[in-house]
């Protein structure tokens, strides 16, 4: 009974530090298993299409700096609750077609503020900033 408890102890062990070195590799993501244990952690699918998907909406491309390898992993962040099928206490299932789809950069709360532009004229030799003013001349010959 001792060889058990310790063979299950080892597998507990080993299970537990492969997730810990969990991290998500969607660019701007910085979840981790190590500070986020309520996250789960999804591998790119091997279907060629669904995986052509994927890689294309986390904007990464496979090369010198990114590898697809079985570590490879997608946070939970990055799905809609209507990405699962089921789940239980202990693991989510993505339903077979799947595509993460919630990123920093696709956040719709968060506008890109709108550009601020200087307008400068020169009105009689001198620049005058900010606002548009015209000159007696331009506007009798208009």
């Amino acid at each position: 009974m001792h060889t058990s408890d310790s063979l299950i102890r080892t597998r507990l062990k080993i299970k537990i530090d492969s997730k810990s070195k969990q991290h998500c590799c969607v660019p701007l993501c910085t979840f981790d298993a190590r500070n986020n244990p309520n996250l789960n952690f999804h591998h790119i699918p091997k279907d060629p299409d669904v995986r052509k998907q994927w890689i294309i909406k986390i904007r990464r491309d496979e090369g010198t700096h990114f590898k697809i390898t079985p570590s490879t992993v997608v946070c939970s962040k990055h799905f809609k609750p209507e990405d699962y099928k089921s789940w239980t206490p202990v693991r989510k299932v993505l339903n077979k077609n799947a595509i993460p789809s919630i990123f920093d950069w696709s956040k719709e709360g968060n506008p890109r503020r709108a550009l601020k532009r200087k307008i400068v004229e020169t009105v009689s030799g001198s620049l005058v900033g900010d606002i548009a003013i015209q000159s007696s001349e331009s506007t009798s010959e208009s």
